[in-house]
């Protein structure tokens, strides 16, 4: 971590850890782990190290994003060629398996509501890069656009490209 104000570094954990995502009040940090050949975890702790609390593990994970209010993350986890989206409330509770229709997940973002999931990725037919909205509950997934680029922030005005 780097403190903008003392411009100073510091270890959020001792181990190696890779794509950290900070939750938007940035006091608290999504990661993950690759403890043994084969195994990732993702995990969760305050930006100062303390707290850390592992939400999952599996084959090969990749983080997402924290909900707008910080109560919730969503991760991907790929096993072969099939990925699968999750969302899982911050303290562990409530790991629920969200629908999409993508083959490779390759990113995934909150909308400003925190009601549904911007999904970018590819199907096994096509390699255009497609864009889905998923609800957080898990109770569906349409299409959004097709050929426009990864979600990566969502458009405050709600336009799709």
């Amino acid at each position: 971590m780097y403190d903008l104000r003392t411009k100073t570094t510091s270890d959020i954990v001792s181990e190696v850890v890779s794509q950290p995502s900070l939750s938007l009040d940035a006091k608290r940090v999504m990661y993950v782990t690759d403890p043994e050949a084969g195994r990732s975890e993702l995990w969760v702790a305050k930006v100062d190290g303390s707290n850390s609390l592992k939400l999952a593990s599996g084959k090969s994970m990749g983080t997402g994003t924290w909900s707008v209010d910080g109560t919730q993350v969503n991760y991907v986890e790929t096993e072969g060629n099939a990925s699968k989206l999750f969302v899982i409330n911050a303290d562990g509770s409530h790991l629920r398996q969200l629908p999409h229709t993508l083959q490779a997940v390759w990113s995934s973002i909150w909308s400003r509501d925190g009601r549904e999931i911007y999904v970018s990725g590819t199907r096994e037919a096509r390699r255009t890069v497609q864009t889905e909205r998923t609800r957080a509950d898990g109770s569906g997934a349409a299409p959004l656009v097709e050929g426009c680029g990864y979600a990566t922030d969502p458009s405050p005005t709600g336009s799709t490209c």
